[in-house]
């Protein structure tokens, strides 16, 4: 369950970049909202808005024009070392076992060869993949690929989890299987979940709370809040009276950007 506390708190924030043929491209626009700790939220809307832009501004990848992201009070000015920071494509190295590319973040942050094993292997079992050490990246599924990224984030006891459109490339039946795994993982590990999607449904299963954004630039829309019990079910009539409306409000936002 979310707490009271805030965890990030983003304020303000806009971010412009320069297109290929010397354009102003104007990303976000004046965005502002808190997450709490050990929340799962959503950032929610239509492509292009900046979603991906957003969540590496609040790891500290990319800088803000104008504005300021916060992490446990604190202002973020560079990357965060201890984010688990998790992008659609998994970018787990090719060259690296399962286990090797769990170790990888604990081995850039000094942890000693048997206590990153042990830890590796903590994770390794948590998500789900025991057994599968020894096997390379282009040996495994797209579920376990995603799997290993997850254990890679979680195994450097990351203050936060920001998952970027994680589960787009997956099939419908293992992205389901996925986003309950997800949900599992985050209930073990009370950890705050960050989690970036173009899908309406994925973020109402998910989500405590669901930010919306604008069309580009991206603007808070709307910050929804969920409010159904979990285990969530797909066909309830709260779950589809909810999508329902989600999608109504992009529906508004897309007919606003064409007229």
């Amino acid at each position: 369950m979310p707490g009271t506390r805030v965890k990030i708190r983003v304020k303000n924030v806009s971010k412009s970049f320069i297109g290929e043929f010397g354009e102003r491209i104007d990303a976000l626009h004046n965005v502002t909202f808190d997450v709490y700790e050990n929340e799962f939220f959503c950032i929610l809307g239509p492509s292009g808005c900046g979603k991906t832009t957003l969540l590496r501004i609040i790891a500290g990848l990319e800088r803000p024009d104008t504005g300021y992201v916060e992490v446990d009070g604190r202002r973020v000015s560079e990357p965060l070392r201890r984010v688990g920071y998790i992008p659609q494509d998994y970018s787990l190295f090719p060259w690296r076992t399962v286990l090797g590319n769990v170790e990888f973040g604990l081995e850039v942050l000094g942890v000693p060869e048997r206590e990153r094993r042990r830890i590796a292997q903590k994770y390794i079992d948590l998500v789900g993949l025991s057994g599968f050490e020894r096997l390379f990246p282009k040996e495994l599924s797209g579920g376990m690929k995603q799997k290993v990224a997850i254990a890679r984030a979680l195994a450097i006891s990351p203050v936060m989890l920001l998952l970027d459109e994680p589960f787009a490339d997956l099939d419908a039946q293992t992205r389901m299987y996925m986003q309950r795994e997800i949900l599992r993982i985050w209930n073990e590990e009370q950890i705050t979940v960050l989690f970036v999607t173009h899908s309406v449904e994925e973020a109402v299963f998910l989500a405590d709370r669901i930010l919306l954004l604008t069309a580009r630039p991206g603007r808070v829309k709307k910050i929804i809040k969920v409010g159904l019990e979990r285990p969530r079910r797909r066909t309830s009539e709260e779950f589809v009276s909810l999508v329902s409306k989600i999608l109504h409000l992009l529906e508004e936002e897309l007919h606003e950007q064409l007229v």
